[in-house]
């Protein structure tokens, strides 16, 4: 997971894109906090498909929800 987010093979949902949009979070401080990003709460029984809550450091907080999709993935 952590490797996905560094190499910048993630997709925003609308709802993850309008939140970083309004908290000023891009894309690059995702990357970075990754480095540091741990699982702290995992929601195997969500909605639309199993999610996790990640927490990782850049200079600021950044709290991330991660889908986990069934479907094969876009990127290998």
């Amino acid at each position: 997971m952590k490797s996905q987010l560094q190499a910048g093979k993630f997709e925003f949902t609308r709802h993850a894109f309008k939140r970083a949009i309004e908290r000023n979070i891009s894309e690059a401080e995702i990357r970075e906090a990754s480095v540091t990003m741990e699982v702290i709460e995992d929601y195997p029984d969500d909605k639309y498909s199993p999610s996790c809550l990640l927490l990782g450091f850049t200079l600021l907080l950044v709290g991330l929800v991660r889908t986990y999709l069934s479907q094969p993935s876009t990127y290998g």
